[in-house]
C-alpha cells in the first residue's frame, strides 16, 4: 500500500490543497461533500478559494448509500473532470469513491479531507454501499485517496456522542485488524499504534478536545484505516450493518455493541498471539471472555453511550432475523468460525436483559 501524501494543519484545506492543485494543473475538480459542510463558513471559503477550479459539485445523499444512487449520479458527471476532492465523514467519502467506481471518467487525483475521525475510509481502497438494506462492498486500487488532508478545526462543531461514536470505529477497527485470519504484522502495528492511543486518549478527546487531541484523532483513524485495508474487519462489523440498515444504530456505536460479544466469542481462537495482543490493548489483563466484555461495556458507558439493545428499547426476538443478514465476506475473516447457536446464545447473553 502506497501511503498519500499528507496535508496537515489549519491551512492545509484552504491554503495547501489549492496550492497542490495549482500546482499540477488540475483545474475541472469535482467536489463531493455533506451540505452541512457546503454551506458552513469552511465550505464558503474553500469554494471562494477555489472558483474556476471546482467545475462539480455532488452533494452527499441522506441514508445509507445505495448502489442505483451512485449509478445514476456517476453517469451524470461531465466529461473531463480531473480530480476529486470528498469532504465529510466515512459516508461523504465512500460516496466519492462510489462515483469513482461507477464513473467511466478516471483520474489520479483522489483527496480526501475527513471531518470526523474514525471511519478510516481516508485510507482505504474499499467503499461501503447498499442494494436496498443489503450491504455490499466496492473495491479498486483507484479508490485509496492520493491526498489527506488533516485539519483539525474540520472537527470543532462535532458533539461529544459524535467524537464517542467516531472513536470507537476506529478502535473497534484496531481491534478487529489485530485478531482478523487475514492480519499481517505489518497491519497488527499499525492497529497496535493506532488502537493504543484511541484507548488511552479517546475519553479526553470526547469530554475536553483539544486542537492536539484532534489531530491526535485524525492521525488514529487514518491509521485503523490502514490496517483494515490490509486485514479487513470482522465479526463486529459482519453484525453491525442490519444494526444500521435495519435499525438506525449509528456505525460506530453498532460496532461498539457487539464487541463484548466478540471478545467472549473469539476467546477460544486457535490462533490466539492475536486474541492476546487485543486483552492487551484494551487493558483487559488475563480478563478473557466475560471479563473483558465487562471491562469494554464500561469503557462504552464511560463515553456516554449505552451499552444493550435493551437499552435502546430492542428485545432478544430480533436475533432470528439478525442472523440471516450476517455479512459473510467480513465474517470469513473472523478468528473463529460462524456457529449460529453459539452466537445467538452470546447476543442474547450480552446485548438483551432477561
Amino acid at each position: 500500500m502506497t501511503a498519500p501524501r499528507l496535508l496537515v494543519g489549519t491551512d492545509a484545506l484552504a491554503g495547501q490543497l489549492p496550492a497542490l492543485l495549482r500546482q499540477q494543473g488540475r483545474n475541472r475538480i469535482l467536489l463531493v461533500a455533506g451540505g452541512h459542510f457546503l454551506r458552513s463558513p469552511a465550505g464558503t471559503e474553500l469554494q471562494h478559494v477555489l472558483e474556476g477550479v471546482i467545475n462539480t459539485i455532488r452533494e452527499t445523499p441522506e441514508g445509507l448509500l445505495q448502489v442505483d444512487v451512485a449509478h445514476r449520479d456517476a453517469a451524470a458527471l461531465p466529461e473531463g473532470i480531473d480530480g476529486i476532492i470528498a469532504i465529510g465523514g466515512g459516508r461523504t467519502i465512500d460516496y466519492a469513491k462510489a462515483l469513482l467506481y461507477y464513473s467511466t471518467a478516471r483520474t489520479d487525483f483522489f483527496a480526501a479531507v475527513p471531518t470526523t475521525a474514525g471511519s478510516g475510509s481516508d485510507a482505504t481502497s474499499f467503499a461501503v454501499i447498499y442494494e436496498g438494506l443489503q450491504k455490499h462492498s466496492l473495491e479498486h486500487p483507484a479508490l485509496l485517496p492520493g491526498v489527506v488532508v488533516w485539519d483539525e478545526t474540520l472537527l470543532q462543531g462535532l458533539s461529544a456522542r459524535q467524537r464517542a461514536v467516531s472513536g470507537l470505529d476506529a478502535l473497534v477497527q484496531c481491534v478487529e485488524s489485530l485478531w482478523s485470519r487475514k492480519a499481517t504484522p505489518a497491519s497488527r502495528a499499525l492497529a497496535w499504534e493506532a488502537g493504543g492511543w484511541l484507548r488511552r486518549h479517546l475519553p479526553r478527546f470526547v469530554a475536553a478536545p483539544t486542537s492536539e487531541l484532534g489531530l491526535g484523532a485524525l492521525y488514529a483513524a487514518h491509521y485503523s484505516g490502514r490496517a483494515i485495508n490490509t486485514s479487513r474487519t470482522t465479526g463486529a462489523h459482519a453484525l453491525s450493518y442490519y444494526l444500521t440498515a435495519v435499525h438506525g444504530i449509528e456505525h460506530g456505536h453498532a460496532v461498539a455493541l457487539l464487541l463484548p460479544v466478540f471478545l467472549q466469542y473469539n476467546a477460544e481462537a486457535q490462533e490466539p498471539d492475536g486474541f492476546a495482543a487485543v486483552l492487551q490493548l484494551l487493558d483487559a489483563g488475563s480478563g478473557a471472555g466475560a471479563g473483558a466484555a465487562a471491562r469494554w461495556q464500561e469503557y462504552v458507558s464511560g463515553l456516554g453511550l449505552e451499552t444493550t439493545l435493551s437499552g435502546l428499547g430492542l428485545g432478544a426476538d430480533i436475533v432470528p432475523d439478525w442472523l440471516l443478514h450476517i455479512n459473510n465476506e467480513r465474517f470469513a475473516n473472523n478468528p473463529v468460525a460462524l456457529e449460529p447457536e453459539r452466537l445467538a446464545a452470546l447476543l442474547r447473553q450480552t446485548l438483551f436483559t432477561s
